[in-house]
C-alpha cells in the first residue's frame, strides 16, 4: 500500500534504478544517512527542508503518479509538483466523443446546462423581486420556457429555449440596475458593437 513520506531534513533526492534515493545533509553540508524508498510504496512526498533534485527525477515521479508538496522554513505551503493522471486526456476525449455521438446523452447535457443557467437567472430575478422590482411577468415567462425543456427533441430546440430565457432576462436589466439615465439597448457579440 502506498504511503506519504515527509522529508524534514535538507538533502538530495535522486533515482537509483527504480528506487528513490534520499541522502540527508547536516548543518555543515556533510552527507548523512542515505535512505532508499521503493517507488511503488510512495504516494506523496512532503518536503519541509531544502531539496536538491533534477528534472529527470520529476519525470520519474510523474510517471509513477507521485506528487511532491513543498513548504518553507516556517512550514507554510509554497507549491506542488502534481503528477499527471495516466491517460486522463485520452479517457476524457473518448468520453466526450461518446456523449457527442449519442443524441440522447447530448440532449441530457444540453438540458442540464440550460436548466443550470436558467436557475441562476431566475434566482437573481427573485432576489430583485423581493426588493420591490416588478419582474413577476418575466419570471413566469422564463419558468414556462424551463418547463418546456424536458419535451425538447433536439439540441437546436434547447438552444432556442435558452435564447428565449436570456432574452426575457435581459428585458428586465434596466429595472435591475435601477440607475437614472441607464438604457440597456441590445446585446451583440463576435465582435461586440461599440456604442
Amino acid at each position: 500500500m502506498k504511503k506519504t513520506f515527509y522529508l524534514f531534513n535538507p538533502g538530495r533526492l535522486s533515482r537509483q534504478d527504480n528506487t528513490l534515493k534520499y541522502t540527508a545533509y547536516d548543518e555543515a553540508g556533510a552527507e548523512g544517512q542515505t535512505r532508499f524508498l521503493p517507488i511503488e510504496d510512495v504516494a506523496d512526498l512532503y518536503v519541509f527542508g531544502s531539496l536538491d533534485a533534477n528534472s529527470a527525477l520529476y519525470n520519474f515521479l510523474g510517471k509513477h503518479g507521485v506528487s511532491v508538496h513543498f513548504f518553507d522554513y516556517y512550514e507554510h505551503y509554497t507549491g506542488s509538483f502534481m503528477a499527471k493522471e495516466y491517460l486522463l486526456a485520452g479517457r476524457l476525449q473518448v468520453a466526450q466523443t461518446g456523449h457527442y455521438t449519442s443524441l440522447k446523452k447530448r440532449l441530457v447535457l444540453a438540458r442540464k446546462l440550460v436548466e443550470g443557467a436558467a436557475f441562476n437567472l431566475l434566482k437573481n430575478l427573485r432576489y430583485y423581486q423581493s426588493r420591490g422590482r416588478v419582474v413577476g411577468e418575466e419570471i413566469a415567462q422564463m419558468e414556462l420556457y424551463v418547463s418546456a425543456l424536458p419535451h425538447a427533441t433536439s439540441v437546436a430546440e434547447i438552444m432556442g429555449y435558452e435564447g428565449n430565457i436570456r432574452q426575457t432576462y435581459y428585458r428586465c436589466f434596466e429595472q435591475l440596475v435601477n440607475v437614472p439615465g441607464f438604457t440597456f439597448g441590445t446585446r451583440s457579440t463576435q465582435p461586440p458593437r461599440m456604442s
